[in-house]
């Protein structure tokens, strides 16, 4: 997420369920009146109490697994993003402890849950990144590295389909995942 903040200068920043910790010059949301939470509204709410094509960046992190309705939310995201507009989405893989730990969590994701939105037609998204952390001495084996190699060949089906899938659907239990990025675009 640094690299999105570091060109983030004078544009509009728009942080989803900052709770306490808030993007430094962002917008904050949440559903709790916290220290640095501009906006007080429940995101399961729509509309949200934001205009049309204002924000060049939302950062929506630790927050995608609490709302009952991702597909709504993300069109929503699209009302409020300018065209080109990036999303940056952070959130526990399912098999982190993490996901389930938290009773308030209502989603738990994969690391095909915002190819979802990615779709063919305008308004749309569009994937800039996916990465997988894996939990573990699994970083150390560049284990991590190969099931992410999504990232460098997107249009590659043997990498797509070949690690990735298969570590999602016979080894994600026993190598699990930690957190999963996804840095997406708003295309209108």
């Amino acid at each position: 997420m640094d690299g999105l903040l570091s060109d983030a200068s004078g544009k509009n920043i728009l942080d989803l369920g900052c709770g306490t910790q808030k993007v430094p010059g962002a917008v904050g949301i949440d559903f709790i009146a916290l220290d640095g939470v501009d906006i007080v509204h429940d995101l399961s709410e729509f509309p949200w109490p934001l205009p049309d094509d204002k924000f060049d960046l939302v950062v929506f992190k630790h927050a995608v697994e609490h709302v009952p309705d991702i597909p709504r939310t993300m069109a929503e995201i699209m009302r409020i993003s300018k065209d080109g507009a990036r999303v940056y989405v952070e959130t526990p893989h399912y098999t982190n402890n993490d996901s389930w730990g938290d009773p308030s969590h209502v989603r738990h994701l994969n690391s095909r849950s915002m190819q979802e939105f990615c779709g063919k037609t305008p308004p749309t998204m569009k994937e800039l990144v996916s990465y997988v952390e894996l939990k573990g001495k699994w970083k150390t084996l560049k284990l991590e590295w190969m099931i992410n190699r999504v990232n460098d060949r997107p249009d590659s089906k043997f990498w797509r389909k070949s690690l990735r899938d298969r570590w999602e659907k016979y080894y994600s239990f026993i190598i699990r995942g930690g957190n999963m990025f996804f840095v997406l675009q708003v295309i209108k």
